[in-house]
């Protein structure tokens, strides 16, 4: 392994910062084995295991390790309380990150949420009432638009629905269901198989800001240009 020196604020690094699993963290750490000059010609390597070790040697606990202990998450509500008077307005995902990376607390959003709704009601209850408006939805014609979302009520039988549909006509372009919905490859197949079918292709993509939209988005981009 590289030096402890150097390695071990690695570790910490993207333990805290990114939020990486040890497959993560040994796959960007052996990209930057690769980058340091110094290290090259003495093999040095990084393994997932090799990475467990050290995130268990620094006291680096994972969300399910934490969660394991009992009163893991006790002193959460006191650092929010804390970390209010700067961040007033944050909500649970970003405290999620911020959690972790200032205070070493890897907690679902789920909890955080669920601490939140106890904490302070009336703000959440005001955050739900901003998000749900009643607004006027306008589309030019067929093919303007085409919105795609995955769908998980049937998720108890583990089964992943995703759909695209033009909501100028309400055609349903594509209607899939796999083991998952979140596979960036799989999303981008069905919308150019729904593209390759209808030998068109829509003016614009409606999504949600999910990781597993980016490669529609990509492609729908990098063919308009």
């Amino acid at each position: 392994m590289a030096p402890e020196d150097w390695l071990y604020p690695k570790i910490r690094e993207y333990f805290a910062q990114h939020g990486h699993g040890d497959h993560e963290m040994a796959k960007a750490i052996l990209v930057d084995i690769d980058k340091e000059e110094s290290f090259r010609g003495k093999n040095y390597t990084m393994s997932e295991s090799g990475c467990y070790r050290i995130r268990k040697t620094l006291g680096l606990k994972g969300t399910r390790q934490q969660k394991k202990e009992p009163g893991a998450y006790d002193n959460v509500p006191q650092i929010i309380t804390k970390l209010r008077p700067a961040y007033p307005n944050m909500g649970a995902h970003s405290l999620v990150v911020l959690l972790r990376w200032e205070h070493r607390v890897k907690i679902p959003k789920k909890d955080v949420a669920d601490i939140l709704k106890q904490m302070e009601p009336e703000k959440v209850a005001a955050c739900y009432s901003r998000r749900f408006k009643r607004l006027c939805f306008y589309s030019a014609g067929v093919m303007e638009i085409l919105s795609f979302d995955q769908h998980d009520k049937w998720k108890h039988c583990e089964l992943y629905l995703h759909l695209g549909i033009d909501p100028y006509t309400g055609r349903l372009h594509w209607t899939k269901i796999w083991w998952t919905n979140r596979n960036m490859a799989l999303v981008t197949s069905y919308y150019l198989g729904g593209v390759h079918r209808q030998n068109t292709m829509p003016l614009l993509t409606f999504s949600d800001t999910g990781r597993e939209n980016n490669g529609i988005a990509k492609c729908h981009s990098t063919m308009h240009q």
